[in-house]
């Protein structure tokens, strides 16, 4: 299906909708094209191909709100679609916080966004790679993966293409369509030791394929890393300084931004409920969103809401300036018009600072330097944070040994007023990305 047939495809859903009595309505068409290789020691392990293609009606009577979807476009389907969206809507409660985008929320006018949505350049015009090219990719990877030192085998070796196109249609005259292309590699790896084995992988995505991470340096992000927790073991429980390695330090600007969320704040559900306007960090402390970045996956000219993102200062000097909301939140909350963010974070950036690295660890006397988090044991309504840990003990201030099965626990807002940035960056292409971290002091839970 191409561009002009989904916009065919989404009009007619716009007049179907309308007919069955919306008031207003949006409509999304997708389609998708995915294929992928995957080599495990040099051998072909996997092939996988998948297309799909679908659409979704968002049908709003008065104050009522209803949606329908589906993978049909027969003409009947394409009716009866918008009609149980419609049929939806009547189901539900008012709510008088709904309504669509209006002209002047919109990122600009609707002959400006085809030119603006280039600017992304979110979309490689390359030929989409062949099965065989991803194989001859992947393959390549597994050989560096597989010769790093240390490591005995791989786990598996991947390399993928995936071609997006969208179109998004409200009722009251926006119309838009956003192509986009992924590439991404992976390596997972096995290191091996006197019997003890230690797993760990590396990935990178990317929306051109020039843009990928070489071969030689994903292989070694997932080689060292096995080959360095050889030996791990747990330490003691005790409170110390932990400092969040970049590889794990954007999991705190997530809670961040969790935090400063329009709809949690209306519900009364985050720890920075009373924090507007204060100071939650030290004054270095800077976090800036970048929704306009090209060539990046978490770039985009609007949210759901059809809402113009903007580049925002959520936290300058360590005071907090901003909630993120949606339509909806910000009508909650009193507020004229959406910060656009119906879609999240996009491009979070907590800044780098002047702080060097080195010396940070040169600090500490004792402590634990966190490379790996698992689970999810964050409450943003209380603050209160739990997680799974893994990394390396710091003894007079160099990194000793490897630790694993221990859990670091603390209480966000205090984590945040005690939050040192080192001047490092970690590179994630997509969400956000922030420098190592130090918290002057957490519970570390071992033996």
């Amino acid at each position: 299906m191409d561009q002009k047939e989904m916009m065919r495809v989404g009009k007619q859903l716009l007049r179907h909708a309308k007919s069955a009595g919306a008031t207003d309505a949006v409509v999304s068409v997708d389609t998708s094209t995915e294929r992928s290789v995957t080599v495990r020691d040099g051998v072909l392990d996997d092939v996988a191909f998948s297309s799909s293609a679908g659409f979704m009606v968002t049908a709003i009577v008065g104050n009522r709100r209803g949606y329908a979807s589906s993978s049909s476009f027969e003409n009947d389907d394409l009716a009866r679609t918008a009609k149980e969206a419609v049929l939806s809507a009547l189901q539900v409660s008012g709510n008088k916080h709904v309504r669509l985008a209006r002209p002047d929320e919109w990122p600009c006018g609707v002959e400006e966004l085809p030119g603006r949505i280039a600017q992304l350049d979110r979309c490689d015009g390359s030929l989409p790679p062949t099965l065989k090219e991803l194989k001859m990719r992947a393959l390549a990877l597994d050989r560096c993966a597989c010769a790093f030192p240390g490591i005995a085998r791989s786990e598996g070796t991947s390399f993928g293409f995936q071609s997006d196109m969208s179109v998004q249609l409200l009722s009251n005259g926006f119309s838009v369509v956003s192509p986009s292309t992924q590439y991404s590699k992976s390596t997972s790896v096995i290191a091996e030791k006197a019997g003890e084995m230690k797993s760990s992988s590396h990935w990178h995505m990317a929306t051109h394929c020039a843009d990928l991470m070489g071969d030689e340096e994903c292989a070694r992000r997932a080689g060292e890393y096995a080959v360095k927790q050889l030996g791990a073991r747990s330490i003691k429980t005790e409170a110390m300084p932990v400092l969040f390695d970049k590889r794990v330090s954007p999991r705190l600007l997530g809670a961040f931004f969790g935090a400063i969320s329009g709809e949690r704040v209306y519900q009364k559900e985050t720890f920075l409920l009373d924090h507007l306007g204060s100071r939650i960090f030290r004054d270095d402390v800077r976090i800036i969103e970048q929704p306009h970045l090209p060539r990046r996956l978490g770039s985009e000219l609007f949210d759901d809401d059809c809402v113009k993102t903007t580049p925002w200062t959520l936290s300058d000097q360590g005071r907090l300036m901003m909630w993120a909301t949606s339509i909806e939140s910000a009508s909650k909350l009193g507020l004229h018009s959406s910060t656009g963010h119906a879609s999240g974070a996009l491009n979070l950036l907590l800044c780098p600072s002047m702080n060097s690295l080195d010396e940070l660890i040169r600090k500490i006397d004792r402590g634990f330097l966190v490379t790996d988090l698992m689970g999810r044991g964050t409450n943003i309504a209380t603050g209160a944070y739990s997680v799974g840990a893994e990394g390396f003990l710091i003894e007079h201030g160099e990194i000793v040994r490897a630790v694993n099965k221990v859990t670091i626990a603390g209480n966000l807002l205090a984590m945040f007023r005690n939050m040192i940035p080192a001047d490092d960056c970690s590179d994630n292409p997509y969400g956000a990305n922030a420098p190592s971290c130090l918290i002057d002091e957490m519970m570390v839970a071992g033996d």
